[in-house]
């Protein structure tokens, strides 16, 4: 372009059609219905998977639990293996089809694998037959059972579980110098210990547990929200490098869960899912500003070839690109205009003739009537026809009281562009 060439801007403000905003509504709820099956699809097949878990769960230990019936030690305590089989049997029986029932069956099995747990312990010490014995299998059982919890005991109460291995290495020593009656009297201490140890690390674990249940909740709803917007198609158009910030941080919450800091991840949780909906609107909002670009941009085509001109360059549909409109006439002049999603038309003319004329003040100042007069003809018929209202067209060194008997003609420039601003009215 030559240095002649001058910038053109219209401003078109957001303009409030009654079938655009019906059409958008409509198809905001049709996106909002989708999201909401989309969400109960990805429940009802989580629901599935852990009922087929608990069912694997289920048939595995009632093998393990018969393999172990059949040897040596499991004859101590047949009778109680068989009780938990056939309450396994029963368990097997459950449809699993709803969260409450499945929690209920999941609770029930921990408690028997429990139960199993106890009376493989207690066939193992069934086997020592002397007194001494018997002393040892009530200690062996009672470390076996303290290595087994030893992480949980640090955790939830590191005090009651050094004193119970002190007691258990005094009674140790009692019975290696077989002073049972001191021995009887250790133990005896010591499963008090272990009982209050015990009972207090249940609790913590229980509260604990509880705390890590509502924050893997939490998480599986910032989850699922995200997985709803990831299977939007207005989100992933044009907001997904918000949508990846947010995936990724929940992802790094997940390393929180651990830890055991649940308030955080709450907290966390709860901002995510505000900033998902802020995600949400800003999308449903550049969908809107492409809609009203395209529908500007067809009517500035139709406007275009009313005027005379053949429209060469018609808009694609792009997500965020301006919408570019190229029309000439048979003498070669011609009109590029550009519509973006936000802000100013740009209108560049080529092939016009410049002028320049004297303003009131004596000062120089250059025009274009002839494309004016033809972008004025395009905005008239916006207005018309399509119910688009524009604001004065402006220029750069456009001046209002130029002096038209003294104007004289420049030679023809390559470009002239002109602004435009855009006015929203009814």
């Amino acid at each position: 372009m030559s240095d002649l060439t001058k910038t053109c801007m219209v401003i078109v403000a957001p303009i409030v059609l009654v079938q655009l905003a019906a059409e958008y509504s409509r198809q905001a709820a049709k996106r909002r219905a989708e999201r909401a099956a989309e969400a109960e699809r990805r429940w009802r097949a989580r629901l599935e998977r852990r009922g087929q878990e608990l069912r694997t769960e289920v048939a595995q230990m009632m093998a393990e639990i018969s393999a172990f019936a059949q040897s040596t030690v499991g004859k101590h305590v047949e009778g109680d293996l068989q009780s938990i089989i056939a309450r396994l049997r029963v368990l097997g029986k459950n449809v699993l089809r709803e969260e409450d029932e499945i929690s209920d069956v999941a609770k029930q099995l921990k408690r028997l694998r429990k139960l199993f747990g106890g009376a493989t312990t207690q066939a193992e010490a069934s086997q020592l037959t002397t007194e001494v014995g018997q002393h040892q299998a009530i200690l062996l059982q009672i470390k076996r059972e303290a290595a087994s919890s030893r992480l949980l005991s640090l955790k939830f109460d590191p005090d009651g579980l050094h004193d119970v291995e002190a007691t258990m290495t005094l009674v140790e020593s009692h019975l290696k110098r077989r002073n049972l009656t001191k021995a009887q009297q250790e133990m005896a201490h010591l499963q008090e210990l272990c009982a209050r140890h015990r009972a207090l690390v249940d609790r913590e674990q229980d509260r604990w547990n509880g705390l890590q249940e509502e924050a893997v909740i939490a998480l599986a709803g910032a989850r699922e929200r995200l997985a709803t917007l990831q299977a939007d198609e207005v989100v992933r158009r044009w907001r997904v490098s918000d949508l990846e910030v947010l995936v990724h941080r929940v992802e790094e919450l997940e390393s929180s869960v651990p830890a055991g800091r649940f308030a955080e991840i709450h907290r966390q949780c709860e901002s995510l899912c505000a900033e998902a909906d802020k995600v949400v609107a800003a999308a449903e909002e550049m969908q809107r500003c492409q809609e009203q670009r395209d529908y500007v941009a067809r009517s500035i085509v139709e406007s275009l070839a009313e005027v005379g001109f053949w429209v060469e360059q018609v808009p694609a549909k792009q997500a965020s690109a301006d919408a570019t409109i190229r029309a000439t006439c048979p003498d070669g002049r011609a009109l590029t205009v550009s519509v973006p999603l936000e802000g100013s038309l740009r209108w560049m003319p080529e092939g016009f003739p410049m002028e320049v004329f004297n303003t009131n003040n004596g000062q120089p100042a250059r025009g274009c009537d002839e494309a004016v007069k033809q972008i004025e003809a395009v905005k008239a018929y916006l207005s018309e026809r399509h119910g688009i209202q524009t604001s004065e067209l402006n220029w750069n060194g456009k001046t209002p009281d130029r002096l038209g008997t003294t104007a004289k003609r420049l030679p023809h420039s390559d470009a002239h562009c002109a602004q435009q601003t855009r006015e929203a009215r009814t």
